[in-house]
Formats: structure tokens, sequence, C-alpha cells
């Protein structure tokens, strides 16, 4: 990137929110010296836990917005989600989108999606 395209790099906006679930240790997390790009000072122990544990993260527009599990149960998958902050109702919808295609790709569908609050 030029120096010159910074300005207009920070000014910008996207069109729509961007939701990820990233699971345990996705490079996206990974190999960063200051993570305050990443992640809230207050939620960091839930995210970089003990041992080197790092938990699946809800992204929300390239930042952690909370962090995620699931249980396979047969063919379906529930999901325990924890978000941060409480989510608009268009962030979690796409959430269930994202959740979707997670259990698609391994073969299962959703159940269930439990959001507990932070």
């Amino acid at each position: 990137m030029l120096p010159e395209d910074l300005r207009t790099l920070q000014k910008s906006q996207l069109d729509a929110p961007v939701v990820r679930l990233l699971p345990h240790f996705d490079p996206y997390m990974l190999a960063h010296a200051d993570k305050a790009h990443l992640v809230e000072a207050r939620y960091y122990k839930r995210v970089y836990r003990n041992q080197g544990w790092l938990s699946p993260v809800i992204l929300l527009n390239g930042r952690v917005a909370g962090v995620w599990a699931y249980t396979r149960r047969g063919k379906a998958l529930a999901l325990n989600v924890e978000p941060f902050e409480k989510l608009p109702r268009k962030v979690r919808s796409m959430l269930e989108q994202e959740a979707e295609i997670i259990a698609r790709f391994m073969g299962l569908s959703v159940s269930e999606i439990h959001y507990k609050t932070a």
C-alpha cells in the first residue's frame, strides 16, 4: 500500500457487516505481537487462554466479537455462542448462515444455536 492511500483506507467503510466463525487456532488469530487490533483487552483472556489455548472466535468486520463452541449430536451440530456484546439481528442472522455453511461442510445440519450473554 502506498503511504498516500492510508488516509483513504482509514476512512473507508464496509457496505455490510462481515461475520465469520473461526475455529481453534485459526491462522488469522496467530503470530501477532500486539493483538489490540483483533480483540479488546478486557476479552483477551477469553480468546487467548492458558497454556497457549486459542478459543474459536466470532469475527465481526475483522475484530473478535465473541467466542463459540459446538457439539456434534449424531448428524446435527449444536452451537453455543457467547458474544461479548449484544449482536444486532442482522449480524445474528449472518452468524446463523455461517453456522449452516460449517455444518454443511461437515456433512451435518444445525440443530440449534444457543446464545449466552457475556
